[in-house]
């Protein structure tokens, strides 16, 4: 009993000098942090990160791939400003996620005002190199098919490029302020269309006439020869007078109604006034009473009569020519005739 008490107490008073050894890194022997079995420790210089770490603690600094660029930084503004890395190689996929109540944007800038600078993203699908881009304010390598200053979209590829706006709404184009065209389900709706600066259609003003019709469906308009064609109050188009024409060929001439000269024969006499397509016969007979208006059809001569005086009556049709009308009407009566045509 008196042997244990005393084990007791030997370990009692020991334990709290091994603890207090041990912290300090005296650890079986060397008792001030040694490389004799104790834990060193270590740390990475600027710009380098901790690749591994020993047994005994000691870190394995490496600098990041690509090297030369600036360190790792954090500036007053608190962006992180990661050292460059030349071409890096990704494999799968990268994505980029700020989820913020503002553009989340990732930038690149070329400011390099020399004739090829330029600032783009390429693609390339083992046959060709895609890019679309913004050359710089000194770009020259372009040539005139590529100006300075300007965003561009380069393909090379065989097949074509494609535009696909798979939403409900319209692919619309402004210039500007001013829209200026939409892709729509309808098709393309272009606010003016022009080829070559010249407007696409068009119209001719006051009484000109449309003489031809480009490529481009713009009109040459011409006055007619003469005096203008013109509508005055009483509805009578009046066409433009041509002034001694020249015809080749034959000529075949025209039934011109209402310029013949009117007769009658078997009885009646015409009043003064009457001519090819209206007027008025008196004394008539009761019938053979034939109406010659003046001019020749190439069928029938048609019109309509009316019985005026004294008293209407009834006035029958018995005969058509290409020439003449005949018809027989109440002896003495008066007999208007009007509409001479030709069928």
């Amino acid at each position: 009993m008196k042997l244990l008490l005393a084990i007791g107490l030997t370990l009692a008073l020991a334990l709290p000098c091994w603890a207090q050894g041990y912290n300090n890194g005296g650890y079986g022997g060397g008792g001030g942090g040694s490389a004799g079995g104790g834990i060193t420790g270590g740390t990475c210089t600027g710009g380098q990160f901790m690749s591994g770490i020993s047994v005994s603690g000691v870190p394995t600094c490496a600098t990041p791939a690509g090297g030369g660029g600036a360190p790792l930084t954090n500036p007053v503004g608190g962006a992180n400003n990661y050292a460059p890395i030349t071409s890096p190689t990704f494999a799968g996929g990268m994505a980029y996620t700020n989820n913020q109540n503002a553009s989340t944007s990732f930038i690149m800038t070329n400011t390099d005002p020399g004739g090829s600078s330029a600032t783009s993203s390429q693609f390339n699908n083992g046959t060709a190199t895609d890019s679309f881009g913004l050359t710089g304010t000194g770009y020259t390598a372009g040539g005139a098919t590529l100006p300075a200053n300007a965003y561009y979209l380069y393909n090379a590829a065989a097949g074509g490029v494609v535009f696909w706006n798979n939403g409900a709404g319209p692919t619309v184009f402004w210039n500007g302020g001013t829209k200026t065209g939409t892709f729509g389900t309808t098709g393309l709706d272009v606010a003016a269309l022009t080829i070559g600066g010249t407007a696409l259609g068009g119209s001719c003003t006051g009484l000109m006439f449309v003489k031809t019709i480009s490529a481009a469906g713009v009109p040459t308009c011409a006055s007619p020869t003469g005096a203008p064609i013109n509508n005055p109050a009483g509805g009578q188009n009046n066409y433009a007078p041509l002034a001694s024409p020249t015809f080749t060929g034959t000529v075949t001439a025209s039934i011109f109604i209402g310029n013949g000269t009117p007769s009658v024969s078997g009885g009646g006499a015409l009043v003064t006034g009457s001519n090819s397509v209206s007027g008025v016969i008196t004394g008539l007979v009761a019938t053979g009473n034939i109406l010659t208006p003046g001019f020749t059809c190439p069928h029938f001569v048609v019109g309509g009569f009316m019985d005026t005086a004294p008293t209407p009556a009834t006035i029958t049709l018995t005969n058509q020519s290409n020439t003449t009308l005949t018809f027989s009407a109440t002896a003495g009566h008066s007999v208007a005739y009007f509409a001479m045509s030709c069928i």
